[in-house]
């Protein structure tokens, strides 16, 4: 069986360049650059890719950008938010908002006593106003018809101010094209039903559809081929169970696709470690007087050890 990345190049005859993350140095070499480019606005955790600009230059002549098609062709936001693809009145839209931005969307996020214990009260005045603050803003949603409501949020608080620094960083080198931005193709998608579109369901149709050898290729997510081909699914579960048993009760023999396409937590414990602790507890961020010095050192040094807490307050080792 191919690797997934083996299996779309031979499929759809592309030429494929593959980067592999050995380390995390390559987080050391480009997070200056990613600052600069974001202006901050854009978390580090989130820059990979940036490695790939110099080489991504020389063979590309630009971008089809994917970015949107997650949000207005797979739905995604409702596989996260189920309840809220039925119709809700004003008061229940801000309720689940809130609920979604603070904890579904801010993983690992914090929990109230993390919070509490993290925080000094030098923002106390602020406390208990995030919620009206959110409903302020989302005043300007309840215009539109329930059905539109989220999409046309998730659009702008997650999309465009969040994930587009993403694509906005790779303009440092390629031109960027955004397909799925069409005006015409987002009115369309955006009047189908929520059902037709969560779950991934109208962007698997298309892929099995329109490219069905590329449809046999493992998904990442899951590692199941995107057919259906009952047939095929099945041949390729018991293949899949067949290796597990293997590896597990005989012998490591068949490799495992990784769980992490880049693993920043194991980095911030290896070759990360010197700058996050130089981040984390430089005399500037301290007399900010936003942590709670001992607090603060206790958790990071805890998470930079993996033998303590993490940031939403639960242990891991």
């Amino acid at each position: 069986m191919w690797s997934t990345r083996d299996g779309w190049r031979k499929k759809a005859r592309s030429d494929h360049h593959y980067f592999e993350f050995a380390d995390g140095n390559w987080v050391l070499e480009n997070a200056a650059f990613h600052l600069a480019l974001t202006e901050g606005l854009h978390s580090w955790v989130h820059m990979h890719g940036i490695d790939t600009l110099t080489v991504a230059r020389e063979v590309m002549d630009y971008n089809l950008t994917g970015w949107l098609g997650d949000h207005y062709l797979g739905a995604r936001v409702y596989d996260l938010m189920p309840d809220m693809a039925y119709p809700m009145d004003d008061l229940a839209f801000e309720t689940q908002l809130f609920f979604a931005w603070s904890r579904v969307f801010s993983w690992p996020g914090f929990r109230e006593a993390g919070a509490k214990l993290l925080f000094t009260n030098a923002y106390a005045h602020l406390n208990d106003l995030a919620f009206e603050s959110l409903r302020q803003e989302a005043a300007h949603y309840l215009k539109y018809a329930p059905e539109l409501r989220l999409d046309l949020w998730t659009a702008w608080h997650h999309s465009i101010r969040l994930t587009h620094n993403y694509v906005g960083f790779m303009r440092s080198h390629i031109e960027t094209r955004y397909p799925f931005a069409d005006y015409a193709l987002v009115d369309f998608l955006v009047g189908l039903p929520v059902a037709l579109r969560k779950g991934g369901r109208l962007h698997r149709e298309l892929i099995i559809q329109m490219m069905p050898e590329l449809a046999k290729v493992p998904y990442a997510n899951d590692g199941m081929p995107l057919t259906n081909q009952r047939a095929y699914q099945a041949a390729y579960v018991l293949a899949r169970k067949a290796r597990s048993f293997v590896n597990q009760l005989i012998r490591p023999t068949f490799a495992e696709p990784a769980s992490l396409y880049a693993d920043y937590e194991a980095w911030l414990r290896t070759d990360l470690r010197a700058w996050g602790e130089g981040l984390l507890f430089d005399e500037r961020t301290l007399a900010r007087g936003i942590f709670d010095p001992t607090w603060c050192a206790r958790c990071g040094t805890g998470i930079l050890r993996a033998t303590s807490c993490t940031p939403s307050g639960g242990s891991r080792r």
